[in-house]
């Protein structure tokens, strides 16, 4: 039996909900609201949460219990059917936009296209709750509140105006071509309890009135719904009535949860290994690296015949939930890249029994190896290695994910100028942000190749990572850095503008002058003024930018900066002698300020 770790049990709680609703059409002939839940098991809970949404059809439209019921059975489909790498936010506005235009595009094409009142038009409020998040998404004037002692807090505005004695909604699905989605995060913590209800219900029942309602049925939150529909009923309610409850019962405790199951959390942490040893029938070849927080060998598949490389978390890992979780962060990467320049996953052949990474064999050295055996490169062998790596990256970016830590000893490079980028521990992953901690990330990274953000421990971005690669451009021409080591220790941005950039002309590198303010601009320390994509930095690496190569587009002080200030001090001593010679008076009285020693008056004169 397989004995976990505090770390391994703490890792192995699973976000835990439970949810009541009750949707009645009330004194109404016909039901327009429409509601709906998805709770899933597994990989889906960890990656994508458990969704919860109502809709509310307007009164004066024939058709809009068609819009409710669109809206919230098609989110609960097409939200799970997202890429894993996307943001709950991004996947909810693009299920949602794609909705909205529907539904518009609905109206338009019917006998309503003039009545846009008659349409397919409804509100919709919901939360995706998901590892220690709550996404409210809203649009209309449905509610989603928490239960705060014995008070609701309001979560979402109503979006609609008055009119006479009635209202009239200002936002809505499939009102207008564009949506204007109201949208929040909020962290939870167990116990907390949501309420989602439409205007039948919370037009009809007081906040104190159905928290004690609640409160009367607290273990069964079905019947907590009921009562407080019947509630609304009793109490007059003429329109459709929908109330959703959701009580978060157990939460998850590190961001392990993001990337593993209960399975490999359990999997053992194997002690080091030596040559000729087995792991999961897997014969250690050699050692290709290590340090504090994982070995890495090259070994052969008994099956193929084939290397393969296995990266394996130390033995003091298995108390450190942040190194495990880098660990399997690094692993749910690899499984999904695909692009040539990008290491991937080896397939797993056999069930595993301990906790390692199967990784591609890439035989190669990394570029501050390969510096070192072939002295100063080409630029033409730097243009080549960049183009690669800047693919790659960017292959990266369009599955929503930041690589923060691009540096060369995390580029290998074969004898055919082939590269590929390992090492995705530091990796932002835009799907999972609500759960990054960009500053322990760090930690991960090299500081030396880090932008100056994120030494202030902002999150990392596609700015960063055009940072990085632009350093590591920098690095392969000249050997050195852009900047002195103080941008390391610099504790904020005024610090970090008054560090120089260094030209390459500075450390006698044979470059032309155009290709030295490409790098300037990739490197600036203010991300916006920057390269807005990696596509620009590499195109103006090959092709002369205009704005750099005419006369005036670099300041006399950061193009000579020892020459300009040489200058001014020469200036500075010509006016002084001037002013000496005409004004000794001055000058002496100068003197008195600095010394607090007065001047006799004949020794001014």
């Amino acid at each position: 039996m397989t004995t976990l770790t505090d770390s391994q049990q703490n890792l192995t709680r699973r976000l835990q909900v439970q949810v009541g609703q009750c949707s009645r059409a009330g004194r109404k002939p016909r039901q327009q609201d429409y509601c709906g839940v998805h709770c899933p098991d597994g990989s889906a809970l960890n990656q994508k949460g458990v969704v919860v949404a109502l809709a509310d059809g307007i009164s004066s439209s024939d058709v809009s219990h068609i819009a409710s019921q669109t809206c919230v059975s098609t989110l609960l489909d097409d939200y799970y059917a997202t890429p894993d790498t996307w943001g709950v936010s991004a996947s909810v506005k693009k299920v949602l936009q794609s909705l909205n235009s529907w539904l518009y595009a609905q109206t338009r094409n019917s006998v309503y296209r003039y009545h846009l009142d008659k349409g397919y038009v409804c509100t919709l409020s919901g939360l995706v709750l998901r590892s220690q998040t709550a996404t409210i998404f809203h649009v209309g004037d449905s509610r989603v509140c928490r239960v705060v002692g014995n008070a609701l807090e309001p979560l979402t505005e109503d979006h609609r105006v008055s009119i006479g004695e009635g209202h009239s909604l200002s936002r809505a699905m499939g009102m207008r071509e564009h949506l204007d989605l109201q949208i929040l995060q909020q962290k939870i913590e167990v116990g907390d309890v949501f309420v989602l209800m439409t205007d039948g219900v919370y037009d009809w029942v007081s906040p104190t009135e159905l928290v004690r309602l609640l409160a009367a049925s607290d273990t069964d939150l079905n019947a907590a719904a009921e009562s407080i529909v019947q509630r609304a009923l009793d109490n007059g309610s003429d329109d459709n009535l929908s109330l959703q409850l959701v009580r978060v019962q157990q939460v998850p405790a590190a961001r392990l949860d993001e990337f593993s199951d209960d399975q490999t959390v359990a999997l053992p942490v194997p002690e080091a290994l030596s040559v000729g040893q087995l792991l999961d029938d897997y014969r250690i070849q050699r050692i290709l690296h290590a340090n504090h927080r994982s070995m890495v060998y090259l070994a052969s598949d008994p099956t193929t015949g084939q290397p393969l490389v296995l990266k394996v978390p130390t033995p003091g890992a298995a108390s450190n939930p942040e190194v495990l979780a880098s660990f399997w962060k690094e692993a749910w990467v690899a499984q999904r890249v695909r692009h040539a320049s990008l290491s991937k996953a080896a397939p797993v052949t056999k069930e595993r029994r301990a906790c390692y990474l199967p990784l591609e064999y890439f035989p190669g050295q990394n570029l501050s190896q390969w510096r070192d055996d072939h002295g100063q490169p080409t630029l033409t062998d730097v243009r080549t290695i960049v183009e690669q790596v800047a693919k790659g990256v960017q292959a990266m970016h369009r599955m929503h994910m930041i690589h923060q830590d691009i540096r060369p000893q995390n580029i290998l490079i074969n004898k055919h100028g082939q590269i590929r980028i390992i090492d995705y521990g530091a990796t932002r992953i835009e799907g999972l942000q609500e759960t990054d901690r960009p500053a322990q990330q760090l930690l991960q990274g090299e500081l030396q190749f880090s932008a100056p953000e994120c030494l202030l421990g902002w999150p990392g971005t596609e700015q960063s990572d055009l940072y990085a690669l632009a350093c590591l451009t920098y690095f392969l021409l000249s050997g050195r850095l852009p900047y002195p080591a103080a941008l390391q220790r610099a504790g904020s941005r005024s610090a970090q503008r008054k560090i120089r950039y260094i030209s390459l002309h500075e450390y006698k590198v044979d470059v032309p002058p155009w290709l030295d303010m490409t790098l300037r601009k990739a490197l600036h320390i203010d991300p916006a003024h920057r390269y807005s994509t990696l596509s620009e930095f590499v195109f103006d690496l090959t092709h002369p930018n205009p704005a750099f190569t005419r006369s005036g587009s670099v300041p006399f002080i950061e193009k000579h900066p020892v020459v300009f200030w040489q200058s001014v001090s020469a200036i500075l001593l010509f006016l002084l002698l001037i002013l000496a010679g005409t004004h000794p008076g001055i000058l002496a009285r100068k003197s008195e300020l600095i010394t607090g020693q007065s001047v006799p008056l004949a020794q001014q004169r």
